[in-house]
């Protein structure tokens, strides 16, 4: 059976601006999804039997009470049907500003049912979010009976080891894309081996990760990749039709990461080397398809 785990874009507006951030960004795009397209994507992940469900943005809570109410819907769902076994939420240290800020949004968490905040929290989030709203959300959140799950991200004055994953904390590689598409960060960007598409496939599809954009679009990576990538949308079609694609098309061409959307692409093999030198592999798929080398 597969594993699978599936990131929901809530919206894509964020209250602050890192310059890490692998999301492309328009100051004038703002997509969000309303509670009742929030609540048919639910039901339609709960009947593929998803493993975990992620609420993610952009800053999901500036849904504010649809982000509460999507959390009770889902857990309503994990009671009667058994999934998704975990619903959690990645966060900023913005829910911490203040001890009550931080005490309403556990409390709300707590009674809506959620089981773990994926909370963001590292030396780019820091230039707009002092570190005490961080150690407040961690300090509080054992009261209210909620995991805390520390995200971090590599960087150049912080070279943490990327491929470090626990049930308290995960480490994750600087992409290239978005605001990160920098001259200042490209030397830092810490690459890993393949991309989360090829990893899939590796293992034979037996655990994925599903991200389903604001838009309804659904892709197997949101790092730096185009809509136009998508392979279904949410709003519109079944998981079961839109899994069943998985392994033909574009998405078969992934197989070998960025060589395989090269060849996809039509490109020659020295220009897809140069590619790989230039941007390493992990999220170079989506700097090529945007043909910005």
């Amino acid at each position: 059976m597969v594993e699978i785990k599936a990131l929901v874009r809530i919206l894509t507006r964020c209250n602050i601006k890192c310059r890490h951030c692998y999301v492309y960004t328009n100051d004038t795009e703002d997509f969000q999804l309303n509670i009742d397209q929030l609540k048919m994507i639910i039901d339609k992940l709960v009947g593929i039997k998803t493993n975990s469900i992620v609420f993610t943005g952009g800053q999901p809570t500036l849904a504010g009470n649809d982000l509460v109410e999507i959390i009770k819907y889902t857990k309503i769902k994990k009671e009667e049907i058994g999934y998704p076994k975990r619903i959690e939420v990645t966060t900023n240290s913005v829910i911490g500003k203040d001890e009550g800020t931080a005490r309403q949004w556990l409390s709300d968490f707590q009674n809506a049912g959620l089981d773990r905040i994926r909370l963001s929290a590292d030396a780019y989030h820091r230039e707009f979010l002092p570190k005490e709203y961080e150690d407040r959300v961690i300090d509080l959140a054992g009261e209210y009976g909620i995991a805390i799950k520390v995200m971090e991200v590599a960087g150049p004055g912080n070279r943490i080891d990327s491929n470090i994953e626990t049930k308290d904390k995960k480490c994750f590689a600087l992409r290239p894309g978005g605001r990160a598409n920098s001259e200042e960060l490209r030397s830092a960007w810490d690459n890993t081996g393949s991309c989360r598409i090829a990893r899939a496939y590796k293992n034979n599809g037996e655990k994925i990760t599903l991200f389903i954009h604001s838009t309804g679009d659904v892709m197997l990576c949101n790092v730096g990749v185009d809509r136009e990538l998508s392979f279904g949308n949410a709003l519109y079609e079944e998981f079961g039709d839109i899994l069943s694609r998985r392994k033909s098309g574009l998405i078969s061409s992934l197989m070998n990461d960025v060589a395989g959307l090269g060849t996809f692409l039509g490109l020659s093999e020295s220009r897809t080397e140069e590619m790989i030198k230039q941007f390493g592999r992990c999220g170079a798929c989506g700097r090529m398809r945007r043909g910005n080398l």
